[in-house]
């Protein structure tokens, strides 16, 4: 074709003709910064005016060095991207435990402090007391791997959270009284007294080692969310009626194996993550009907524990099951997300005939549970695996309709290469490449492959059909991401570790160099 008539229809094409305010609302309506990217690259007039109208979302640009131009290899788009960094208004200020500062920077609402789990380094009292002084005078709200209370905490802190070594004893007054969200690390196993917690607080986490009684009138009234993640199933944090504040929403459990006394839950718990299976069981149990989301401990004194679908709420609309329960009756169609991974059950018992009443957004089952899910609607199939591999047994079928399949890393997925994915899977999500020694059992009509590599193996190929190609990394709020844009040639733009990175690459020469930097 004629070059004019291409130029003449460029000039009269609505899009390549939109004004600069209505790119920037287009472009900042994308996601991710690849695709902006993208839409730059869609004809010349866009390219030469991105200044104009093109901006970086910070949604997955964290915490950077501060010299990033050595990685950033887009020159074209290197003064927009520092640019968009400049204007970040929630940064995080990561603080080393041996440099001095002076100021805090008016766009920093958070201080971390590094923890490093094998060498604990404490912070001295002067860094410490100064940098505390700096928080009391800035915009800073939240403190992240706090290592001690014998300074005192800024009035202002919202949020704090200690780092995994804290474990001193806690009096009233010690933590800042505007709190409303509250994390205490691994080994903190202190008593909590009345009048310790502030009387704002509205989340409060107790890690593994946590094994105090909570006594009625401990928690303020204020709190919706209580996480108790200690992995004891004969802890001492037994509960009592007036334990937990009358209007949580919230509740993680250890499911330790107490009583259900009428009156111990609020009803307006929502959410109860580690139900203790002695609880679920009780005919106390149906009076929760505010209750969305269960999931169900066994019992370690009846390791053959047996749950009748029958029992649970009507309310419920997610459930997971953690361990090995042997599922009897009929789910109830009122379940959109359903996790049975690890449970026991006859596929055919608990669906029925009519599988038209089921919508699953999610289903996490086991892979190597044989039983057909035809008929189901599924819009996720998540596939783990409850043993390992041996080298014998099958994987399951997958069911057509299944819009979105995952699976979870085990030594059996060199077995997903013989497995016949349906057509109708447009997004892929698989732990690590490294087992195969083909992929093309991935399907034409992909949209998107996310491949999860980080267990420190190299990334080993690139499929040939796919287009959007998503690398998550170690750390899950990172993402790298890679674009197909012809035979050869890929825009990765991303960050790993604190590193961001940003090219146009060739995969025969570059790709495997620029991951492996990466990992």
């Amino acid at each position: 074709m004629d070059s004019r008539y291409h130029n003449q229809d460029n000039d009269s094409n609505l899009f390549v003709n939109l004004s600069h305010l209505l790119l920037s609302k287009i472009t900042n309506g994308l996601i991710d910064n690849i695709d902006r990217v993208c839409l730059s690259l869609v004809c010349k007039r866009l390219y030469n005016e991105r200044h104009k109208y093109l901006s970086f979302s910070t949604r997955y640009i964290k915490a950077i060095k501060e010299d990033i131009t050595n990685e950033i290899y887009l020159n074209s788009y290197k003064s927009i991207l520092i640019n968009s960094i400049n204007q970040i208004t929630n940064c995080t200020l990561l603080h080393d435990k041996q440099k001095h500062i002076d100021k805090i920077a008016s766009n920093v609402n958070q201080v971390e402090f590094f923890t490093d789990f094998s060498v604990h380094l404490e912070v001295g009292q002067s860094i410490t007391e100064k940098i505390y002084q700096l928080m009391a005078n800035s915009n800073v709200v939240k403190l992240v791997a706090c290592q001690t209370l014998r300074y005192q905490l800024p009035a202002n802190l919202v949020s704090l959270a200690f780092d995994s070594y804290f474990n001193e004893p806690l009096e009233p007054g010690f933590l800042p009284p505007n709190l409303k969200k509250l994390r205490f690390g691994f080994r903190f196993d202190q008593p909590i007294k009345r009048g310790v917690l502030p009387e704002r607080l509205e989340k409060l986490t107790l890690d593994q080692m946590f094994s105090r009684p909570i006594e009625p009138g401990v928690l303020p009234l204020s709190l919706k969310v209580l996480k108790m993640n200690s992995n004891s199933w004969f802890n001492k944090n037994d509960l009592k009626v007036g334990s937990l504040p009358p209007a949580l929403e919230v509740f993680h459990y250890s499911g330790h194996c107490s009583e259900l006394i009428n009156g111990i839950l609020p009803t307006t718990v929502h959410t109860f993550i580690g139900v203790p299976f002695t609880w679920i069981n009780s005919p106390l149990f149906q009076i929760y009907r505010n209750l969305k989301t269960l999931a169900v401990h066994a019992s370690p004194s009846h390791p053959e524990s047996f749950l009748d679908l029958n029992v649970l709420p009507t309310s419920v609309t997610k459930l997971i099951i953690y361990d090995d329960i042997h599922l009897k009756s009929v789910m109830p169609p009122t379940i959109k997300y359903l996790d049975i991974s690890n449970a026991r059950y006859d596929v055919d018992e608990i669906f029925t005939n009519d599988r038209s009443q089921y919508h699953f957004e999610t289903l996490k089952v086991d892979g190597f549970t044989l039983g057909s899910l035809e008929n189901i609607k599924i819009d996720h199939l998540h596939i783990a695996f409850r043993d390992e591999y041996g080298g014998e047994g099958l994987l399951r079928d997958i069911p057509n309709g299944v819009r979105y399949l995952s699976f979870r890393y085990c030594s059996a997925m060199i077995l997903l290469q013989d497995i016949q994915v349906p057509e109708s899977v447009e997004f892929f999500k698989v732990d690590c490449n490294n087992q195969y020694d083909h992929i093309d059992f991935i399907p034409n009509a992909l949209q998107e492959l996310i491949i999860k590599d980080d267990i420190g193996q190299t990334f080993c190929s690139l499929p040939e059909l796919v287009n959007p190609l998503t690398i998550p990394t170690t750390d899950s709020e990172d993402r790298i991401f890679l674009r197909k844009l012809d035979d050869s040639n890929y825009l990765i733009f991303g960050q790993s570790n604190n590193r961001f990175i940003g090219a146009f690459i060739n995969q025969s020469q570059l790709i495997n160099k620029f991951l492996i930097k990466l990992k």
